[in-house]
């Protein structure tokens, strides 16, 4: 090989460094993300995690044929903290799922926090908004950055975009008659749907409210409102007769816990480029979202 000849191929072997480099970082990263597809937890065991490709299959959610169901969250991320898990199973075994949201959730102190006006637990340190890229949120901005991450969540949890509603009362203001107007509203269009909120014996106002009304509607007419259940927190479900923990069948499981982590993320989401604030992160990250995360089951009960 002559002199010439070396150097054209000394040439071309220099330019492929850096391109064999990125393909061996790309490959590591998605040899990482195959790893990470299913998180550990004390919920899910490694015995129980499936591969990458089942993975994908086990979270696939049939178009809605069977009866109707209707789950009432008081503000914007209750459906996945409390309702979460009985949301995806029965989208997963095909019911027609709706999910309504009944306040606007604006009466949250996180948007204080994400202001610049205060901490909390989560984000452990004070938010600076100018230096962050973007104006303090109005009431309004913050309400609609709250219910897309709500839209959002809903549809990690396997409800089709059609069946997601938004009533937009005050947060904290719910009454009872607007509440009962709400659950007469849908039970209206659809006869036969059963329902779901959370519990009257709740301690935060609007949920209170929210399971009252609908209490007071069954005690009337057991007939009509004969397919009825209230959610409960878990840390009050050793007060309240007759709470059970909702347990899935073991076939249906893995997925439910996954639909339910995958919705819990759309409340951690910090763009606020996009419009995204995290809010629900904000607002109780600490408390309820790690619960979430390792699978815990949602608690409910009847009449």
């Amino acid at each position: 090989m002559s002199s010439r000849q070396r150097a054209r191929h000394a040439h071309r072997d220099s330019g492929r460094g850096p391109m064999l480099r990125r393909r061996g970082l790309l490959t590591a990263g998605l040899a990482v993300a195959a790893s990470t597809a299913w998180p550990a937890s004390s919920a899910v065991g490694a015995e129980d995690a499936p591969n990458l490709s089942t993975s994908r299959a086990m979270v696939a959610v049939p178009q809605p044929t069977g009866r109707p169901v209707f789950f009432y969250s008081p503000h914007q991320d209750d459906e996945t903290l409390f309702m979460g898990q009985i949301i995806a199973r029965h989208a997963l075994a095909g019911r027609e799922v709706h999910v309504v949201l009944v306040t606007d959730g604006r009466a949250s102190a996180a948007r204080q926090t994400i202001n610049g006006t205060g901490i909390n637990g989560w984000w452990k340190d004070r938010h600076y908004p100018e230096r962050e890229g973007y104006a303090p949120l109005t009431q309004q901005q913050f309400v609609e950055a709250r219910t897309r991450e709500f839209v959002s969540a809903c549809g990690q949890l396997g409800v089709w975009p059609q069946n997601v509603h938004v009533e937009g009362y005050h947060d904290s203001t719910l009454t009872p008659a607007q509440a009962a107007s709400v659950f007469e509203k849908y039970d209206a269009l659809y006869p036969t749907a059963g329902h779901y909120t959370m519990s009257w014996d709740d301690t935060t106002t609007d949920h209170r409210t929210l399971g009252q009304a609908l209490r007071t509607l069954a005690l009337a007419n057991a007939k009509k409102w004969n397919d009825v259940r209230w959610t409960i927190k878990q840390e009050n479900a050793h007060r309240v007769a007759g709470a059970k923990a909702y347990t899935m069948p073991s076939d249906v499981r893995l997925q439910t816990q996954e639909l339910a982590r995958r919705a819990a993320r759309a409340y951690g989401a910090w763009c606020p480029a996009s419009g995204s604030f995290a809010v629900g992160y904000h607002s109780v990250g600490p408390t309820y979202f790690p619960r979430v995360e390792k699978g815990e089951p949602n608690w409910y009960h009847g009449k």
